[in-house]
């Protein structure tokens, strides 16, 4: 881990016990809009990028048939595991180099964790890796004005700001042919 990364853990471990008290109504939000925009699909395996108290993982358990959550914060993961979620993994790991296999995932879910820097290829990258089938990528990107543009990312399906700093996004990834974006598409209630 990166001096940065065990920074991040160690807030995160000190804030677990609140976390959803202080956030919980702000992330409870995101999770809607993203499980609205789902829909009725279904997905073998979802995965939670930094996927923190697990509360994600919890509301979308009835549209997958397994989901793992990585998160930096052990502590944040020991709160997860309380949940009792059926069908759910928890690994300790770096959004920076997802511990999964080529091809492991049809959706992946990150929700304010992802920001735009220089490393934000990279993360995308290997996201593609691990997609499979009709795959889907719900992300919130943390970004400054003018730092990044829907069209610098890969096969936006749509895209709303959720605040002056942040947007969530939909993507399909680039390689994936045939994968045209869908206009049907739409965020009910937004």
């Amino acid at each position: 881990m990166e001096k940065d990364e065990r920074q991040v853990a160690e807030w995160y471990n000190t804030l677990s016990g609140s976390y959803d008290e202080l956030y919980g109504r702000e992330q409870s939000s995101k999770h809607k809009t993203i499980l609205e925009f789902l829909g009725n699909r279904r997905f073998r395996v979802l995965l939670d990028i930094g996927c923190g108290t697990g509360s994600f993982l919890e509301r979308a358990n009835e549209i997958c048939d397994q989901s793992v959550g990585i998160d930096l914060s052990a502590s944040m993961l020991r709160i997860a595991k309380k949940r009792g979620i059926p069908n759910a993994d928890f690994i300790l790991a770096s959004s920076s180099s997802l511990p999964f296999k080529d091809e492991s995932s049809d959706c992946t879910v990150s929700i304010s964790t992802v920001k735009a820097e220089p490393n934000l290829p990279g993360f995308i990258a290997d996201v593609e890796r691990v997609a499979r089938g009709e795959y889907l990528l719900a992300m919130t990107l943390f970004q400054q004005p003018g730092t990044i543009d829907a069209v610098s990312m890969p096969d936006v399906v749509l895209s709303t700001k959720i605040s002056g700093r942040e947007t969530l996004y939909f993507l399909r990834p680039a390689h994936r042919p045939g994968m045209a974006n869908d206009s049907a598409l739409s965020l009910r209630g937004l």
